[in-house]
């Protein structure tokens, strides 16, 4: 079965050039342009990765991983923060529920090799 990929950007752009270099995974990609939109994805079914921006309107990534760890069903589930500064967030709570961060831009291989640890390895990945 093909893997699931959440990506929360709300860049359009960004969206596009993320889903362009996971082509590549065979991974099923399901978009989403803010926090808000993304919750509504987490509603049961089997999500392998969320790759998130952190700042974006109506529900940050911050509010958004928060709110993805008091489901159950996704207190495993990896998350990758896509951010276009590095060390934007401080939060060591946050720190905590991430499997790791990728600065944008980014090369494309590089960003590939990482998705495909947090997809297919247990050991932390990306940073």
């Amino acid at each position: 079965m093909a893997k699931r990929i959440i990506i929360v950007d709300d860049s359009e752009s960004t969206r596009y050039v993320v889903k362009l270099a996971l082509a590549q995974t065979d991974a099923t990609i399901i978009e989403a342009s803010d926090g808000t939109e993304a919750l509504e994805l987490f509603d049961g079914r089997k999500v392998d990765l969320l790759i998130t921006d952190f700042n974006m309107p109506e529900m940050n990534g911050d509010e958004l991983i928060r709110a993805v760890r008091k489901n159950d069903n996704y207190l495993e589930t990896p998350i990758l923060l896509l951010t276009g500064k590095e060390k934007e967030f401080s939060d060591n709570q946050l720190m905590n529920e991430l499997r790791g961060w990728i600065k944008k831009p980014f090369i494309k291989d590089s960003f590939v090799k990482e998705v495909k640890n947090c997809l297919y390895q247990e050991s932390l990945c990306c940073r």
